[in-house]
């Protein structure tokens, strides 16, 4: 004959049932991505552990997400975006309650919703990722780029484009001036007969010694 289960367990039981829809943060991976709308579809990538009815453990997989806002870095009329794809990574969060009537109207809001921390309430931050998927470390530098592509490094000193290091950019205004006190050189050459061109070599050397750097001090490239 079974066994008529206590009320501690009875309520253990209606607690564990309430915590399996109270939802915190998730890794998730991209399915799709709508940037007219900065929403994207996301499958959470960590199962729902679930009791069944004999109090065996079981997982759940958890349904993909649709018009999950994404949360690009942004404030003072300034962004930074990036083209999400299928297969990229980050990290589901759900909000207390569901954000979507604020983002429509920009109001302060009734959520309508009653739950707490339900899947209607995600947001998606993009950049979590696997161990295979980790960025190579750049120590004391900010590096913005692209996987296998191009870099911008930020140092305490320099900015680097490229990759780190390289040469400093000349600057088109000081390239400029140099080019017009050369010009100005030469044409204040007077020539010399039979000279060989000494009168030339001597107005060039002249510039040569008092020409001033092209470069700037800070970016460099590569």
């Amino acid at each position: 004959m079974p066994r008529t289960p206590g009320i501690n367990a009875v309520l253990e039981r209606l607690l564990a049932d309430d915590r399996a829809d109270l939802h915190v943060a998730l890794p998730g991976v991209v399915q799709s991505y709508d940037p007219a709308t900065q929403t994207a579809s996301i499958k959470p990538m960590v199962q729902r552990v679930v009791r069944e009815q004999d109090d065996e453990r079981a997982v759940d997989p958890m349904p993909v997400l649709p018009a999950v806002p994404v949360v690009f870095a942004r404030g003072g009329g300034y962004f930074m975006t990036f083209p999400l794809v299928a297969g990229d990574a980050g990290l589901l969060v759900f909000c207390e309650r569901d954000p979507g009537p604020w983002r429509h109207t920009g109001q302060d809001s009734d959520p309508g919703d009653e739950g707490l921390h339900g899947l209607t309430g995600a947001v998606f931050y993009p950049g979590l990722e696997t161990e295979a998927r980790a960025l190579p470390t750049r120590p004391g530098h900010l590096v913005v780029g692209k996987e296998g592509g191009p870099e911008l490094h930020i140092d305490g000193s320099h900015v680097d484009v490229g990759a780190a290091g390289g040469n400093f950019v000349a600057l088109s205004n000081l390239v400029s001036a140099q080019l017009a006190a050369l010009k100005s050189a030469i044409n204040g050459w007077t020539p010399v007969p039979n000279d060989g061109g000494a009168a030339l070599k001597v107005a060039l050397t002249s510039w040569l010694g008092s020409s001033s750097a092209t470069a700037a001090t800070i970016a460099r490239a590569t």
